[in-house]
């Protein structure tokens, strides 16, 4: 990856210019189904050109993203262009301010990107760029008193080749031993999504510690599937930690999952996995409740116990890989503040 950003003052303005060029290839050793090795080639040049304006009630900044990138069996010599808006406009009292941000851009997959996703996809991985053709959020921020702060947002966005996990079958005819045949891998499809939903956030700050409470909704539309796999719809975190004592501190971490659907190959008995239906399942709703319970002995010294996954013995968000069961921990820490 080689970048570089250059800054122009023009008057009231600022002009920034941002040439990039990126470039990857992923090789894996055998196909799933063919047990081919593949090799997959891709870079990416992008130059963005944006213009910015700061004032005390309406700054913006506005400008063009252009991409030209290349991979094997991916459309090429085709430059992509995308909007750049950023609009802020703030009261008299600048406690509240209404936004508006667009852009888009062609992102690469690769096979490090796609397991920080999915820790359970398969080492080998049909790899697509994803072209976002647009990324739109409206919101509203507001500080209602002097410790809590409110945003509220809606969004759409358009994606063409975007990642989903579905569940390979098993491989009746591996007789080369390989582990992630024998079933519950994951193998990695595109599908063309429209997503829409809004995005609540509250953060209180106070003298003896903080709490966010965190709403997400997530609508979709896909154009070959039936389902976007893997994708909850409603998602809530509820956050925070306080000051009990002057040595004392309690933290907590509490997540709900929506429901979502998988899909995985339903096969019959020494069935082939390339020629199996695909089939659908629909996941349950999750909680996970994390809690803490830290006592500092001094600056650097403190001990802790907490629990992790409470109230969820059976909780998971990919099929078939269940959360650890409720969890108790203790130790001793120490704190490298150099």
């Amino acid at each position: 990856e080689l970048n570089s950003k250059f800054q122009f003052d023009i008057s009231d303005f600022i002009i920034n210019i941002s040439p990039s060029i990126n470039y990857f290839t992923n090789q894996f050793k055998k196909d799933f189904y063919t047990g081919e090795p593949e090799k997959t080639k891709s870079w990416k040049s992008e130059l963005s050109l944006v213009i910015s304006n700061y004032s005390k009630k309406l700054s913006y900044k506005f400008g063009i993203i252009t991409n030209y990138g290349f991979m094997d069996n991916f459309e090429e010599g085709r430059i992509f262009y995308y909007p750049y808006i950023d609009l802020l406009y703030k009261s008299n009292s600048s406690l509240s301010n209404v936004y508006l941000n667009l852009n888009g851009g062609l992102d690469f997959n690769n096979f490090r990107k796609l397991s920080y996703s999915n820790y359970f996809i398969a080492p080998t991985v049909q790899l697509k760029n994803t072209n976002s053709d647009y990324d739109l959020k409206l919101g509203f921020r507001s500080l209602i008193s002097k410790n809590l702060s409110f945003d509220l947002n809606t969004y759409i966005t358009k994606y063409k080749n975007y990642p989903l996990f579905i569940n390979y079958g098993i491989d009746y005819f591996n007789f080369s031993f390989l582990p992630y045949k024998y079933g519950n891998s994951f193998k990695v499809i595109y599908d063309d999504i429209d997503f829409m939903g809004f995005n609540l956030k509250l953060i209180r700050k106070m003298n003896f510690g903080s709490i966010r409470f965190a709403i997400k909704t997530n609508h979709r539309k896909t154009y070959n599937f039936k389902h976007a796999f893997n994708i909850p719809k409603y998602k809530i975190e509820f956050v925070g930690n306080i000051k009990l004592s002057r040595k004392i501190f309690f933290n907590w971490e509490i997540n709900y999952i929506g429901n979502r659907y998988n899909a995985f190959k339903n096969q019959f008995l020494q069935q082939n996995p390339s020629s199996a239906n695909l089939d659908y399942e629909l996941l349950r709703s999750s909680f996970i409740t994390n809690l803490e319970l830290q006592y500092d002995f001094t600056e650097k010294w403190n001990v802790f116990i907490k629990g992790e996954n409470l109230l969820g013995k059976n909780n998971y968000f990919w099929s078939n890989y269940f959360e650890q069961s409720p969890l108790f921990l203790s130790g001793l820490k120490y704190n490298f503040n150099f």
